[in-house]
């Protein structure tokens, strides 16, 4: 059978049976490029895409091209009919995920390997190390595309495999399609209803959520003229929604628009009901947001599929509905629309990716006394069940956890996963933690001033660069990246025993262990009852969780713990000058649990040595001023008490309003100066500015109690 018949041939039972089939030609790269595209050949050439081209292989001509994870998600919400998967060069398991949810029925899954033997000896994934010989994850990719009984897999001597059948079996009904009726119903009736209760319409990838979403939009605009407004991802990724709302209908249009999530909050639109396509890719602080500015919204979230996340996007967005609204409905899509329940690469892809991974309590019984587990990367990858089961908990528990963090765990060198389990194996917590620093100190300098941000250093790299700890560079130090609960077995301390015996594990090699995550109440008594300490919080909310960031750490050397010191010392200190500047409207039970365990300490009368050098970093632009708001509160007033004949009206407007009365930059009537371009970045160049002017001119000591610089202090 040749490539094109064979394309043709999957084309027709995939059409029969709405299955979609996934394909191996495995040997050489070009010999199987070739005879993939041959496959492909009748295919629509405005859907069908080659993943994985570079310079030196640019890919065959009539295909959409792409190269990266981040062009391959501008399509999510998009159908395919065929993707060809170039993995001679890096298998990518995001790419995999995002492809094989936009194929439709009748569609096929080229993948291109080298012999499946060799792969993990040469290949790579997304997270493989150069010059590491080994990748357990293909590995384990490569005995999965060998034994799935799905795969029509092509040997190097070019012969299909004898498994496809002659004749179709009967064709696989169209279901699912009650499951949709009831679906387009609830999201009408948040329209219709004179007290809207929004809807969340959940499922796995593939089961009609955005079709259901345009169907009826369609029947609101044709019955009742609703004016509609939708967002998600991207324009895009609502392709597929506006086909079924418009239904080549142009006169429309006018009725139902796109607008990005952004823009909803910006501006109030005056709409009838607000539809949000693949809620979990939208941060929870907008989705939030969009709740309290919009009453009538509908929300669709895939489970299990790429955009899917678990249950953990479920778990937290629920709280938040359950937490501002009074009533709300939850509908969920059980059969598949787009292809049927028993299709070939829908089962691929779950099990070479883990999609469908879920955690099972009902059967484990809680252990007063765990054991203390590292994994082994290659053994893991031949322990299925253990591997899905630690990759379940993990999902679960963070929902941004992605297909790639998989490729993370079997082939990252600079990581170690450890778990909690008892004596049969069953998990109870897992964390995984990334080894840091130890750093060059000829990065010093380029770090300090931001000119490099050495990739998988972030602890070592945030207390030098954001808090001016240059030691922590050449720390040996370890971040908690995730720590995730079996969520049957939440608020048993399973969590606090995991961290205790990984410090005990670490302590005799490491100087300090640290944390950066989302800061809310409960995390941040989490993180004290485990020992650590709050030494910085972000001046600005993080787009995913909608909350500021904390970074904790805790000492397990002596110059681990002197840095822990310090820095908690310093963090309290610039405290109470940055609430008012940046955390006016931080949750008042965080902001009370952190000053009781940092309390303010008080102001000083003088700077030390580090305070003039964080300044004078601040002034030539090396530093934020988060870093040093207390030694820039300290010096405005010191300015402002004398007749500084160097510092004009202005100068003075800008220190006091900014330094003193702490009032944001729009507020500031000094930045609206004739002489002034009004704006945040003019400010702060102005503020740096008169920083510069003032270290040159104020004397070293102050005549009436206040000086610049009291006894000298190493910097380090």
């Amino acid at each position: 059978m040749s490539f094109s018949e064979l394309g043709s041939r999957l084309a027709f039972l995939g059409r029969q049976k709405r299955h979609r089939h996934a394909v191996l030609i495995s040997g050489g790269v070009d010999r199987g490029l070739e005879a993939a595209t041959t496959l492909c050949e009748r295919f629509d050439a405005d859907r069908r895409v080659v993943f994985g081209t570079s310079e030196s292989r640019p890919g065959p001509p009539g295909f959409i091209l792409l190269n990266s994870a981040k062009q391959a998600r501008r399509y999510l919400g998009c159908e395919l009919e065929c993707a060809i998967l170039n993995c001679h060069e890096v298998f990518d398991p995001d790419a995999v995920g995002i492809l094989a949810g936009c194929i439709t029925a009748g569609g096929v899954m080229v993948f291109l390997t080298p012999p499946l033997a060799d792969w993990p000896k040469f290949g790579k994934t997304t997270a493989s190390v150069e010059g590491h010989g080994f990748s357990a994850c293909l590995s384990r990719i490569a005995r999965i595309l060998a034994n799935c009984p799905q795969v029509v897999r092509i040997p190097p001597d070019g012969r299909a495999s004898p498994d496809i059948p002659e004749d179709p079996s009967p064709a696989s009904p169209a279901i699912g399609y009650s499951d949709q009726r009831g679906a387009i119903d609830a999201v009408k009736a948040v329209a219709d209803s004179s007290c809207p209760a929004p809807v969340v319409l959940e499922s796995d990838r593939g089961r009609g959520k955005s079709a259901a979403l345009g169907i009826a939009a369609w029947e609101l605009i044709r019955t009742r003229a609703c004016r509609i407004a939708v967002t998600g991802h991207g324009r895009r990724s609502t392709d597929t929604l506006f086909a079924h709302a418009l239904q080549g209908a142009p006169k429309f249009e006018e009725r139902i628009r796109y607008h990005s999530p952004d823009a909803l909050l910006e501006e109030r639109r005056d709409i009838d009901l607000l539809l949000i396509d693949e809620a979990a890719t939208i941060p929870l602080s907008m989705l939030k947001d969009l709740l309290a500015a919009y009453p009538r919204i509908a929300f669709a979230s895939t489970v299990h599929g790429y955009e899917g996340t678990g249950k953990g996007f479920s778990v937290k967005f629920h709280e938040i509905l359950d937490r501002h609204l009074q009533k709300w409905r939850r509908v969920r899509l059980e059969e598949p629309i787009r292809w049927s329940r028993d299709d070939p690469l829908e089962s691929l892809v779950n099990r070479l990716l883990l999609l469908d991974a879920e955690t099972s309590a009902s059967t484990i019984r809680p252990v007063a006394s765990p054991v203390l587990v590292e994994y082994d990367p290659a053994r893991l990858a031949d322990d299925e069940e253990r591997l899905r089961n630690l990759f379940a908990i993990l999902v679960q528990a963070h929902y941004r956890t992605s297909p790639s963090d998989l490729a993370r765990i079997l082939d990252s060198r600079n990581l170690r996963l450890f778990g909690l389990e008892d004596r049969r194996g069953n998990i109870f917590s897992v964390a995984l933690i990334a080894l840091e620093g130890r750093l060059p100190p000829e990065l010093t300098d380029d770090i300090r001033s931001n000119r490099r941000r050495p990739k998988n250093h972030l602890l070592p790299e945030a207390l030098c660069a954001q808090l001016g700890f240059d030691n922590a560079l050449s720390m040996h130090a370890a971040r908690v990246i995730r720590i995730a609960v079996n969520p049957g077995f939440k608020k048993q301390s399973y969590g606090r025993k995991l961290l205790s015996g990984i410090i005990r594990r670490l302590e005799q090699d490491f100087d300090l262990i640290g944390a950066s995550f989302g800061l809310d109440a409960p995390l941040h008594g989490f993180w004290l009852d485990c020992g650590f300490t709050l030494v910085r919080m972000g001046v600005r909310k993080n787009r995913s969780t909608g909350t500021h960031s904390g970074l904790v750490v805790r000492g397990l050397s002596d110059r681990g713990k002197r840095l822990e010191r310090d820095a908690a010392k310093r963090f309290s200190r610039n405290l109470p000058s940055q609430i008012p500047l940046y955390f006016k409207k931080i949750d008042p039970q965080l902001l009370a649990g952190i000053l009781r365990h940092n309390p303010a300490v008080p102001s000083k009368n003088s700077l030390d040595n580090r305070d003039l050098s964080d300044l004078g970093k601040f002034a030539s632009g090396q530093c934020n001023p988060d870093r040093v708001s207390a030694a820039l509160e300290f010096l405005a007033r010191m300015a402002l008490s004398r007749d500084c004949g160097f510092l004009d009206q202005a100068d003075r407007e800008l220190l006091d309003e900014r330094l003193i009365q702490h009032k944001p930059w729009s507020a500031m009537r000094c930045l609206a100066h004739p002489s002034r371009q009004p704006g945040k970045r003019e400010g702060m160049a102005s503020l740096r500015r008169i920083v510069s002017i003032c270290l040159e001119n104020l004397p070293t000591h102050a005549a009436n109690g206040g000086s610049l610089r009291q006894s000298p202090e190493t910097v380090e």
